[in-house]
């Protein structure tokens, strides 16, 4: 199984909390990240990068590789950061990008004050479709209060993805609240998926296996009901947003919400085929064990 969007390292926005000192340790958070990904069946990740960028660190996943020489199955996700545009600061991005280390790039919608189809991020969308790599989007609800909703709604989305066609564009939580909406833009666009992560927190998770919720049932309905109505199920993936959320709390509440026939490529199968993963990582071992 795959877990298409999780943090490896703090993503330094605005008012990150309580997301575990683990992460400034690469050593440390390897060790809650195996055991997280033992328990939940998950064997691969995609982790995102830190929107702390630098010349060193021009895609901000120095610490998410660190992370990887301590635990099998990462891959990186690189940030674009709309405030570094620069020719010096994009050939520093290519030249990482080169290596092929990193599988994806992201982008903090709302957390940084620019939308997907601002002049800023038309660079790294060509590096995109150069390297032949997938966008992630954030797109909806936010953490912080000081991030600014207009610039994650969906349908910013469908924007880019007409007019970016060679380009696969991911919106990361399924643009939550909108969910209509971001079904309606996967249906319309070949170009565009979706991920599952995010979409609860801790605590409706928790009040929604132990007893039933009316408001918690409704809004499960809303989100599966969008899913079938994009009416292609091959455009989603399935992901935790973790530490955020605890993985397998998280993997067995989604999976209720998927039909039994579409978790193997929900699951797995989409995110391999969209991010290009074809290695079987070495928990896969582990797991059968």
């Amino acid at each position: 199984m795959i877990d298409s969007h999780i943090h490896g390292v703090n993503p330094q926005l605005q008012d990150d909390r309580n997301l575990g000192s683990f992460l400034n340790n690469p050593r440390q958070c390897a060790e809650v990240l195996k055991t997280e990904m033992l328990r939940s069946g998950i064997t691969e990740v995609l982790a995102m990068g830190t929107a702390k960028i630098s010349d060193q660190d021009p895609l901000g996943i120095h610490g998410l590789l660190e992370l990887s020489e301590h635990l099998a199955g990462i891959h990186l996700v690189g940030v674009a950061d709309p405030r570094r545009i620069t020719s010096s600061h994009l050939e520093r991005v290519e030249v990482v990008l080169k290596t092929g280390k990193v599988k994806a790039l992201k982008a903090y919608l709302g957390y940084l004050p620019y939308g997907p189809d601002h002049l800023n991020y038309i660079g790294y969308i060509h590096l995109a479709a150069k390297y032949h790599l997938p966008f992630i989007m954030h797109t909806g609800r936010t953490s912080s209060s000081r991030a600014k909703l207009a610039y994650t709604h969906p349908t910013m989305i469908d924007d880019i993805a007409t007019d970016f066609p060679m380009v696969n564009f991911v919106m990361a939580h399924f643009g939550q609240p909108w969910f209509d909406t971001a079904a309606e833009i996967i249906r319309k666009n070949t170009n565009v998926w979706a991920d599952f992560s995010g979409l609860f927190s801790t605590r409706e998770l928790s009040l929604m296996n132990k007893a039933p919720d009316d408001f918690l049932e409704t809004w499960a309905k809303r989100i599966e009901f969008a899913y079938q109505m994009s009416e292609k199920p091959e455009k989603f993936l399935y992901g935790s947003n973790w530490p955020h959320i605890p993985m397998k709390l998280y993997k067995d509440t989604i999976a209720q919400m998927i039909p039994t026939e579409h978790h193997k490529g929900f699951f797995g199968e989409n995110a391999r085929a969209l991010f290009k993963l074809f290695k079987t990582s070495p928990l896969d071992k582990t797991l059968q064990d």
